[in-house]
């Protein structure tokens, strides 16, 4: 269409109701008719049809492509919305892990047991070897512990330590997010809807029958 030439200039001036109207009338003709107009009209008429075509044509090329982006950006919705329920996956298994973790270090759980007896262990030895540094002889360090125990329990002590400080500092970050019950409550949060659970939510949405 554009290869006829710029109806826009051709029609430059004319209301766009004539256009209309002129093109209406040269569509529903053939060339038959056509041949009984005069030479100007005929012309008139061709060129507003033309206009109508080209103008058409555009809205036609525009339709397409709004419904191909349409149709990418509904694939790429999906893509997004697999991409989160994979990530989905992730975080509920991370939540998961971190509730085994959480109950690991618990009061109940294991390492609280395993700090509770590494701080005794620690506090007999420091006890026991009060006043010895890493200078002190090995026959020193045997009458104190009654001659049952190498030098070596000087680093044996010194693990202890550092174990129990080590298991500390994590609780210390499990209160500084708010103690272990506010981390059970977001887990359990968290957890009533993994996967596609919908059906908890079902309850809010059901209203008593008013009779």
């Amino acid at each position: 269409m554009d290869g006829l030439g710029d109806p826009d200039k051709w029609l430059e001036g004319v209301a766009s109701a004539k256009v209309a109207d002129f093109a209406g009338e040269a569509e529903a003709q053939d060339a038959g008719t056509l041949k009984d107009y005069t030479e100007d009209r005929r012309v008139a008429l061709v060129a507003c049809l033309a206009a109508k075509a080209r103008m058409r044509a555009r809205d036609d090329v525009a339709t397409m492509f709004c419904t191909r982006m349409a149709a990418k950006a509904k694939k790429a919705r999906e893509e997004l919305a697999e991409i989160r329920r994979q990530q989905q996956e992730i975080v509920e298994a991370l939540i998961g892990n971190y509730r085994t973790l959480l109950q690991q270090v618990d009061q109940e759980g294991p390492a609280q047991r395993a700090r509770a007896r590494a701080s005794a262990l620690t506090k007999d030895a420091l006890d026991a070897l009060e006043g010895l540094d890493e200078e002190s002889a090995a026959s020193e360090v045997a009458d104190r512990l009654g001659g049952k125990v190498s030098p070596a329990f000087l680093l044996l002590a010194e693990g202890l330590m550092v174990q129990s400080n080590g298991l500390g500092s994590l609780l210390s970050a499990v209160d500084g997010l708010g103690g272990f019950e506010a981390q059970y409550a977001q887990i359990e949060k968290v957890s009533a809807h993994h996967g596609d659970n919908w059906e908890v939510l079902l309850h809010g949405h059901l209203k008593p029958t008013v009779r």
